[in-house]
């Protein structure tokens, strides 16, 4: 892999921070939660059960049943892996990874559904999914042995049941499944599926789509549905129509797929087309049989396919051998191949121009169309001798000298939709052949699913993600390493004892355990812990010095239950983790027999003291004394038969008391004559007057006073104030004309006017102040300015001529 280091470009991450990793392991004992391989799943279900959208499941190798789990029933049909929309779910796992590159081998992490050794009792559907979206991801497992042979939805989808879905299936193998309807080994309704590198082999359906089956379901007039197939192979599956392949009113994108040695009783061995427009890109079609027609493919009236850059040879239509294509239908308009059976004894094909492909025993076309032997490395043999597609050694690849070789078309080559070469990228065109070859080696395109040359397809550039811990014994960071631009890793940070998870830094932030992060660029992460301040169990020990430094419990203050607290054994040195018997027990030797002898007799006065507590007050004790608390007993039931008695008297009279000369309130009311209420009116109103004239007479009684005891208040707290003032001047910071003549200083100096009890006062040459009190010494309106020789109050004091004056002044 090429490592490419990164320097002067700006970094772009997307984050998801809601995800964890959940790992799931069947050779692990039950109990487990799957944060660790430690502690894994044992089985698949439970994982399913405990993720939710976001998360990622890593299962390892090993065969896992739908029927089992906490939940599950042994034996149960009905049970599957039910997809939940936004979990990835990767499997082909040693159980010792710490990064998503699973080391192990996808085809031996199965996905099962023989829950019996009968056929006829084996799962219906190993694996459904409804409602998911893209962000849904099924990878690396083989779906094997799926038996779809019950009711309804139960006849269809042997190996997986999709609706209303658009999940990516990467990496898997779907093999010996079967279903009594449609889809031995794929029912896919109403749903759009990225399927990429994937085998379907040995699946069998009784009527249509022995490989899959894709419709656009039960609203068949509202939409077709889009699936995209790449790098995939079906091999040797089957059905009455549709031995590989049905579409039903779905139109899939199929491109470097392999469709061989499929058959069918009716037609359509490999594909069979309903209402359909399939685009079939540089695919290999050979060795596929139907007894009646299109070995091949077949397509019905109203379908139309488009075949570009792909090799038909081999394929067997009733007693013909060549390219077994056959439908009955006809348009020119489209870039395809376009196929015409007006005489069933011989196949006329029309093409347009660009549309290349190699073509077994074509009539006529354009000269763009090859009639030729492909020159396979095996035909006998497509798998190639390692038994394994997908590899160098495939039978079906080119020799040197075949026709095939650049001749195909540059401009028929489809964008790299599902991002096969995994570097992000899904508008250039396509990059790599079936098994990772480049797609074009010699300036044109080879056609069919292999490209010849040998050059591996360039990997995509690699960044390192460089995660650390903080500090490095806080706890530990997965997820770094080596990754392909593009991708999307979780890292997860797991705190050791005595820490907390605090936060990321670095090249990316959050404060959750898990970041989920789809790579554009090199990173330096750092996983931040803090010491875990808290005292679970209140010994004074924080769980940092608990778990980290002594290893104590934290939920028990006395961790080696020998008597001696925690705290205790760390202050006088002791091991807190081990019992200190031998400690104890010399601490007992120095009691000296003075405390001993003091605390027996301690013990015997006290027990004394109870034996006579209990025998004052026996009662409190549970406890009675006969036979005086036995007649207290018969006494007291004689009161509680009273008491019983009354009440119920009581009740009697209330349920009836008109028996008894009573009346209720209600009854009452209603007999109160006009006159009594009117005499009541009139007390209520005499009362009302009596009132009010008792506060008036007496308003302090209630807290009340009046407006002229209020300004007398007022008027005396004045005085009083002002009186304290002028006795003490010197206290509140005033002086006396007396004081100021005596030390010289003048009570007036450049238009300032000093007044002993309103202090310095300011003025100008045409206008004075004037302070002035009322002829009760009332001071009515604070000070005034009055120009000179205005009228005047009736006593001011006159600042131009320093003293007080009267009007008549």
């Amino acid at each position: 892999m090429k490592t490419v280091l990164f320097s002067t470009f700006s970094l772009c991450l997307l984050i998801n921070i809601h995800g964890k990793v959940i790992r799931v392991d069947q050779k692990n004992p039950s109990g487990g939660d799957g944060s660790s391989w430690s502690s894994a799943f044992k089985h698949l279900q439970d994982s399913l059960a405990a993720s939710v959208a976001g998360d990622e499941i890593w299962v390892s190798e090993g065969t896992y049943l739908p029927d089992e789990g906490t939940n599950e029933t042994k034996g149960d049909r009905q049970a599957s892996f039910a997809l939940v929309n936004g979990v990835r779910l990767y499997g082909g796992f040693k159980g010792t990874e710490t990064i998503r590159n699973p080391l192990g081998d996808a085809n031996r992490t199965i996905l099962s559904g023989k829950i019996d050794d009968n056929q006829t009792s084996w799962s219906y559907h190993v694996v459904t999914g409804e409602n998911l979206d893209s962000s849904t991801v099924l990878s690396g497992f083989r779906i094997t042995k799926g038996n779809a042979n019950g009711n309804g939805i139960d006849l269809m989808g042997g190996g997986l049941l999709l609706d209303k879905s658009s999940p990516k299936i990467i990496h898997c193998f779907f093999t010996e499944n079967s279903s009594s309807f449609y889809g031995g080994a794929v029912y896919s309704s109403d749903s759009s599926p990225t399927i990429s590198n994937c085998l379907f082999a040995r699946n069998f359906a009784s009527f249509r789509g022995g490989g899959v089956y894709f419709s656009k379901g039960q609203q068949q007039n509202a939409y077709t549905t889009h699936p995209s197939l790449a790098n995939c192979v079906f091999s040797k599956n089957s059905s009455v129509r549709g031995g590989a392949m049905y579409n039903n009113n779905s139109s899939p994108i199929i491109t470097n797929c392999i469709y061989s040695g499929n058959t069918s009783v009716h037609s359509g061995g490999g594909i069979y087309g309903n209402g359909s427009s399939p685009i079939i890109t540089n695919c290999t079609f050979t060795g596929n049989s139907a007894d009646s027609a299109g070995g091949a493919i077949y397509t019905s009236t109203s379908s139309a396919a488009t075949i570009q850059n792909s090799i038909l040879f081999n394929n067997a239509s009733g007693n013909e051998i060549g390219h077994g294509i056959s439908g009955g239908w006809s348009n020119g308009a489209r870039t395809q191949l376009v196929i015409n059976e007006g005489n069933p004894g011989e196949a006329i094909y029309e093409t347009v121009s660009g549309t290349n492909n190699l073509i077994q025993g074509k009539d006529k076309g354009t000269v763009d169309e090859i009639d030729a032997d492909p020159l396979f490395a095996d035909l006998e043999n497509p798998a190639g001798p390692d038994g394994k597609w997908f590899t160098a050694d495939d039978g079906l690849q080119l020799e040197t000298n075949s026709s095939a070789i650049n001749a195909g078309s540059n401009n028929h080559i489809p964008n790299d939709i599902v991002d096969l070469d995994k570097d992000g990228n899904k508008t250039e065109p396509l990059p790599v052949d079936i098994a990772d070859f480049k797609r074009i080696q010699g300036g044109v395109v080879d056609l069919g699913s292999y490209e010849h040359g040998g050059e591996l397809a360039t990997p995509p550039p690699t960044v390192t993600i460089n995660v650390t811990s903080l500090p490095s014994t806080g706890g530990t960071a997965l997820g770094g390493g080596a990754f392909a631009l593009a991708e999307t890793i979780l890292l997860t940070a797991t705190p050791s004892p005595g820490y907390l998870f605090s936060n990321w830094s670095g090249d990316a932030t959050g404060t959750t355990t898990s970041l989920d992060i789809t790579l554009t660029g090199g990173m330096d992460i750092v996983a931040n812990f803090v010491m875990d301040e808290n005292d679970v169990d209140g010994d004074g020990l924080s769980n940092y010095l608990e778990q980290a430094i002594h290893g104590t419990k934290i939920d028990d203050n006395d961790t080696d239950d020998d008597g001696l607290l925690d705290n205790v054994e760390i202050q006088i040195e002791t091991d807190p983790t081990s019992p200190n018997t031998s400690l104890l027990e010399f601490i007992n030797t120095k009691v000296t027999d003075s405390e001993s002898n003091a605390r027996h007799v301690a013990l015997a006065e006290g027990q004394a003291l109870g034996i006579a507590a209990v025998k004052a007050r026996p009662s409190d004790y549970a406890l009675y004394h006969a036979p005086t608390d036995l007649n207290a007993s018969v006494a007291a039931a004689l009161a509680e038969g009273k008491t019983l008695g009354k009440t119920e008297g009581i009740a009697l009279v209330q349920a009836t008391p008109s028996k008894f000369d009573l009346y209720t309130s209600a009854e009452l009311s209603a007999s109160v004559s006009n006159a009594r209420q009117e005499a009541r009116r009139l007390a209520l109103e005499e009362g009302e007057l009596s009132g009010i004239s008792k506060v008036i007479d007496n308003p302090k009684g209630y807290d009340l006073i009046t407006e002229l005891d209020s300004n007398k208040s007022l008027v005396e707290a004045r005085n009083a104030g002002v009186n304290a003032v002028k006795s003490a001047p010197l206290e509140y910071g005033l002086a006396s004309l007396e004081i100021l003549e005596a030390t010289g200083a003048a009570p007036h100096t450049n238009g300032w006017h000093y007044q002993p009890q309103w202090g310095w006062l300011w003025t100008n040459p045409k206008t004075f102040p004037y302070i002035f009190l009322s002829s009760t010494g009332e001071m009515k309106s604070g000070w005034l300015y009055f120009r000179e020789r205005s009228s005047s109050p009736a006593y001011f004091y006159s600042f131009p001529e320093e003293k007080w004056l009267t009007s008549g002044q």
